[in-house]
């Protein structure tokens, strides 16, 4: 089933009863790859069959060609089909409802705006020959960019932060500068905006480039920081405000669903959220200190609470934040993880940007197809089955339905989660409830019966202008009374 749907369950079929469910320790879960590689993997470019309660025809639905109508499995509502869908039906053409098609795609362009858009946030507080060994590698890998929907934006920080405007083959670099003591209201004056603007198209047009010779201009202008630190002292980086900014200025576009990139040599020490004191003689926190020591944790508390609400920021802008982490000290993944988590970034980690490794990792990141942004999961339940909660990269959109759980684990109280972005490798975890003596009243496979749970994902995600929908359908059927759980119990999906 893995293979034909990207799905595997601790339980091969379900528990005959809540009660030996409990008694058995472990938990009905579901791992969920939306976008796992499926072959074959049928795609329609037609309006998909939909019930009122947003969940899709299944092959588990009850359909009548003499009627012409379909029950849903999940809410139990009856549905008129459309004449063009009652002939596909009659012909055995209509794919979402026959058993051999478990997981299918509606495909369709973007209603969104055509571009999205890129930041490069990078840190200028390096030694020369890594600052130009990050340049030369970043330019050579963004030759695989595709620029049709792609623009590019690119600020650099150390202890102010430093906007860099498009350069064109008739202008000289200019760079718009924010001091460490400045707020978001300098940057709405600087670039022209207000709070209340919508749409700012001029921002796309001068920050952002829209070729290759622009970007190679623009990181170019890169240049060490000129701002000297105390032998007593770490490096002067304003992190947390260059993120902000970055953030700010796509919110005012009023494009989505954009990508961040966040290249950083050690831990935010000055403005907003600052992670370690500019003061060598106090140590970077560690786990112990978080545990025993109250000033050390109000300081981490903050700095989380801080970058907890670029998170947010970033979320209602559809914008994934990615990390290329080169430090030989702690740069403070402690108090930025939720920006990676809540958002569907990616991390990668070692010493210094000089080694071969960020090279590859470079070119791997800007040249991966595989890599989708805006992601969303929904899930559908018939009524034996809740769902309690979602483990993984992602967020509970808090949108309730009848069979949700009141039961919440982790990302619960929703059949709805952002994930944001996403590979063929991101897999989620559900976890399910059993309801005493519900069942299924319309599973119309001849190898289930009335009492099967029927399951139903819908996965949304979107690459390069275009809306991917996966649905995927499957069912599980109660085990006999009396079976012995080891032999229902897939251990490999437990462990």
């Amino acid at each position: 089933m893995e293979q034909l749907t990207g799905v595997r369950t601790t339980f091969t079929s379900l528990p005959y009863s809540p009660a030996i469910l409990e008694a058995s320790g472990i938990p009905l879960t579901i791992h969920f790859t939306p976008r796992k590689s499926i072959d074959p993997l049928v795609s329609l470019n037609r309006k998909p069959v939909q019930c009122t309660c947003s969940a899709y025809l299944t092959p588990y639905s009850i359909t009548s060609s003499s009627s012409s109508s379909w029950t849903c499995p999940f809410c139990q509502k009856s549905h008129r089909l459309t004449h063009f869908e009652s002939e596909l039906l009659a012909k055995g053409e209509l794919i979402e409802a026959f058993p051999s098609n478990q997981a299918f795609e509606y495909i369709h362009p973007s209603s969104k705006p055509s571009l999205t858009l890129r930041v490069f946030v990078i840190d200028t507080c390096l030694s020369q020959e890594g600052l130009k060994s990050l340049k030369e590698d970043l330019k050579e890998a963004a030759g695989s960019i595709d620029w049709t929907n792609t623009r590019i934006g690119l600020i650099s920080f150390s202890r102010a932060v430093f906007i860099h405007r498009r350069v064109t083959e008739s202008q000289t670099p200019q760079i718009v500068c924010l001091g460490v003591d400045s707020s978001i209201k300098d940057l709405h004056r600087v670039t022209r905006t207000n709070l209340e603007a919508k749409s700012n198209g001029h921002l796309v047009t001068d920050f952002f480039a829209d070729c290759l010779d622009e970007l190679t201009k623009m990181i170019d202008c890169l240049e060490p920081t000129f701002w000297e630190s105390d032998s007593e002292e770490r490096d002067q980086r304003a992190t947390g405000f260059a993120l902000e900014c970055a953030l700010e200025i796509i919110a005012n576009t009023g494009c989505e669903p954009n990508r961040v990139t966040l290249f950083i040599g050690g831990p935010s020490t000055v403005g907003p959220g600052p992670i370690v004191p500019l003061k060598l003689s106090t140590i970077t926190r560690r786990q112990i200190d978080l545990e025993t020591s109250k000033d050390y944790k109000l300081r981490a508390d903050a700095s989380r609470g801080y970058f907890h609400g670029l998170t947010s920021k970033a979320n209602k802008s559809k914008t994934v934040i990615d990390c290329f982490a080169y430090s030989l000290v702690e740069y403070g993944l402690y108090e930025m993880s939720s920006l990676l988590e809540k958002t569907g970034g990616l991390l990668y980690c070692n010493e210094e940007f000089t080694q071969e490794h960020f090279r590859s990792s470079i070119n791997s990141y800007l040249s991966n197809s595989s890599m989708f942004i805006d992601g969303r999961v929904e899930l559908y339940l018939s009524p034996n089955l809740k769902v309690s909660g979602c483990i993984g990269n992602c967020n509970s959109l808090r949108e309730k339905a009848k069979w949700v759980s009141s039961t919440s684990i982790y990302e619960g109280e929703t059949y709805k989660w952002y994930v944001g972005g996403l590979d063929s490798q991101t897999t989620l975890l559900f976890f399910i409830d059993l309801v005493e003596g519900a069942t299924s009243k319309s599973v119309n496979l001849a190898s289930a019966t009335v009492h099967d749970g029927v399951i139903q994902f819908v996965a949304d995600t979107y690459q390069n202008g275009v809306e991917v929908r996966r649905v995927v359908n499957f069912s599980l059927s109660y085990s006999k009374e009396g079976t012995k759980v080891c032999s229902i119990v897939d251990q490999f999906a437990v462990v």
